[in-house]
């Protein structure tokens, strides 16, 4: 743990300006995902970076090679607790949305643009994105469940 490289990392660490139990939390997680994917011990030693290298290669190659999960291929209970949690993630940005959309419509009518309507803009069509996204998952997983039960 004394080799140039490792005194290197923690002076980025401490540099970061992150308090010292967030560089620990974060220093264990990651030694976790090492010991768990079994990479190695030169990660963990800090000693050549380019098997740290071949660590983010893995890594890549890990989330680039699991095999897909389609929610044809969820059972009846996994696609119930997907819509259910959908459906509610989507109505309560919608009861959002439909409270503040209508008023933020008169109020930029009334005045003119300025910098702060064109964020708070963007912010209510990042959250309408929320709503759309969280909405077509609820509705796929209800009507795979209705063609399963019902047809």
């Amino acid at each position: 743990m004394d080799s140039p490289g490792c005194q290197q990392q923690l002076q980025v660490m401490q540099g970061l300006g992150l308090p010292l139990y967030i560089r620990y939390v974060i220093g264990f997680h990651i030694m976790n995902l090492v010991k768990l994917c079994g990479w190695g011990s030169s990660f963990v030693s800090c000693q050549d970076s380019n098997k740290d290298m071949s660590l983010i290669r893995n890594i890549i190659d890990f989330y680039n090679e699991r095999k897909r999960t389609y929610f044809e291929d969820l059972n009846d209970w996994a696609l119930a607790f997907g819509r259910v949690i959908s459906f509610l993630v989507a109505g309560y940005f919608g009861l959002v949305l439909s409270g503040i959309v209508p008023n933020f419509v008169k109020i930029i009518n009334q005045s003119s643009i300025t910098k702060e309507a064109i964020v708070i803009g963007l912010l209510l069509v990042f959250y309408g994105l929320i709503f759309w996204f969280f909405g077509c998952i609820a509705a796929r997983c209800h009507s795979l469940i209705y063609e399963r039960w019902f047809r």
